[in-house]
């Protein structure tokens, strides 16, 4: 029981970094795509 609650509890963990590094990755990408076509007028997204 405290083997499976521990496997899930770092799991979770593990997902969660997932996801957040996911979504700082997409983030930066919409950041970086909105500022070159502010640039070069030019939306290649």
């Amino acid at each position: 029981m405290v083997i499976t609650y521990s496997l899930s509890e770092t799991f979770n963990m593990f997902l969660r970094e997932i996801i957040a590094s996911g979504l700082a990755v997409f983030c930066a990408w919409c950041v970086l795509c909105l500022f070159s076509a502010l640039l070069n007028k030019s939306n290649f997204c």
